[in-house]
């Protein structure tokens, strides 16, 4: 027979037993449910910094676009002018000079050039003019480079006039 003094402690034990289960049920809880909000803000910071990422993408490609089609009009123009066609005939000329004073401006017009070079058919330089910020420096003809192997002369060459070759990035 079970005595009352007896008992105590094991419906005590009982007791703290139910307690630390119903303790760490409750700790589990709370864990699991601040690790999801913790995920849930993540995913949400994350999902924003996408979005601002394909904003600024989008505004990107639309400046390059607008950029490669000025070049293309510009390049166009180029090509249909006279005085350029029959300067590129003879570049003896006092005019062949002409070219590099015109190439200058253009260049100078747009923060995005680097260089504009006059390339011939066999691939071999005939004018170049390097820009740097808000200088250009026109290379010397004694330094003028054949640039027939290179890739982007080769695609070029094989693009029927009028048409303007952009090689890939």
């Amino acid at each position: 027979m079970m005595t009352q003094a007896s008992s105590k402690p094991i419906y005590q034990r009982h007791l703290v037993r139910n307690c630390l289960i119903r303790i760490l049920f409750i700790l589990m809880l709370c864990m699991t449910i601040g690790y999801g909000l913790f995920n849930y803000q993540n995913l949400q910071k994350i999902s924003a910094i996408k979005q601002l990422q394909d904003d600024k993408l989008s505004i990107a490609v639309s400046l390059l676009d607008r950029e490669l089609g000025s070049l293309e009009n510009l390049l166009t123009m180029l090509y249909n002018s006279p005085s350029l066609k029959k300067q590129a005939v003879n570049p003896s000329t006092p005019e062949y000079n002409k070219i590099k004073e015109r190439f200058a401006n253009i260049g100078q017009a747009s923060q995005y050039i680097s260089q504009i070079r006059w390339i011939d058919m066999s691939g071999q330089e005939k004018v170049r003019l390097d820009f740097h910020q808000d200088n250009y420096q026109i290379i010397r003809d004694d330094k003028l480079q054949n640039k027939n192997s290179r890739y982007y002369i080769q695609q070029g060459i094989l693009v029927p006039a009028p048409h303007i070759y952009i090689s890939p990035v």
